[in-house]
């Protein structure tokens, strides 16, 4: 009866793992960066149920699950850290600095703007004088364009089994791993991090 019992309770355990690390994987769609540190649910996650409508990233929110026959709403809490770059000087307007200038950390996720700077691998410019300690964001930077506005370019639409590549005009200039708005040939607006110089990622 014990052994029964512990492997219960362990396959509700399971369950609830495979729900945790679904969402983390849907989140990490939005946030490559993401480093989850605790995820809890309520009510517990106790039998066989599957994501049905997913929650946006965010630290606390709701999303639905399907139990068997039942549908449920389930509330979570989120806390996670994802990385950042971090002036380890105050820089000048037109000074050229390098990751040698820079300090990576990770800070609450929720705390990341928006347009932060979050992969390097060249040299950068900056259009304004900053200090030391501030995180850097694109709006800080001389701007070195991969893509300019009105470029065609290739989208890639990736769910991790499947790539769907679709052409798109680009609708704002921007540089390798900033967002930016798309038009497919249908004229719906799309949103897509740029990857090179003729590619995006629509996320």
């Amino acid at each position: 009866m014990n052994k029964a019992f512990s492997l219960f309770i362990l396959s509700l355990s399971l369950f609830a793992n495979n729900i945790s690390e679904d969402l983390i994987k849907h989140w990490k769609k939005q946030d490559s960066f993401l480093e989850v540190t605790s995820l809890s649910f309520k009510p517990k996650l106790n039998n066989n149920c599957k994501i049905i409508s997913y929650p946006a990233l965010s630290k606390q929110g709701f999303f639905k699950v399907n139990c068997g026959e039942e549908t449920k709403q389930i509330s979570f809490k989120l806390q996670a850290l994802s990385k950042v770059y971090i002036l380890k000087k105050s820089v000048l307007k037109d000074e050229l600095i390098s990751i040698l200038d820079l300090k990576s950390e990770k800070i609450d996720f929720s705390k990341v703007p928006f347009n932060a700077l979050r992969d390097l691998n060249q040299e950068i410019r900056f259009k304004t004088k900053a200090n030391a300690g501030s995180i850097v964001k694109y709006s800080m930077l001389m701007p070195n364009y991969l893509i300019n506005k009105d470029d065609n370019v290739v989208g890639i639409l990736d769910d991790g089994d499947l790539s769907v590549f679709i052409d798109l005009i680009a609708l704002q200039s921007g540089v390798k791993g900033q967002k930016i708005r798309l038009k497919n040939t249908q004229g719906h607006n799309l949103t897509g991090e740029i990857i090179n110089e003729k590619q995006v990622l629509i996320k």
